[in-house]
């Protein structure tokens, strides 16, 4: 399996448990070592007090040794 579907699979449970059913998009800043994830529900994949975040950051840093944070950019439209 190639590096970026072991991180789409990660991302993609994070998602159906979160139950976001909208689009979600990632990009990884090698620049800035910082995982962006663009959606519109945001505090959704966060949880209530960080539940889902804590639980599918410690598998990303896996993934990325050296990914510093994970930033959510909020979007706002729709997709058709």
């Amino acid at each position: 399996m190639y590096f970026e579907d072991k991180v789409t699979n990660i991302i993609r449970e994070w998602k159906y448990e979160a139950k976001v059913f909208e689009p979600i998009l990632f990009k990884y800043d090698w620049r800035t070592d910082n995982l962006n994830i663009y959606t519109s529900k945001a505090g959704t994949l966060i949880g209530f007090h960080g539940k889902t975040i804590y639980k599918y950051e410690p598998l990303l840093k896996e993934m990325f040794t050296s990914m510093k944070e994970i930033k959510f950019i909020e979007t706002s439209g729709f997709v058709v």
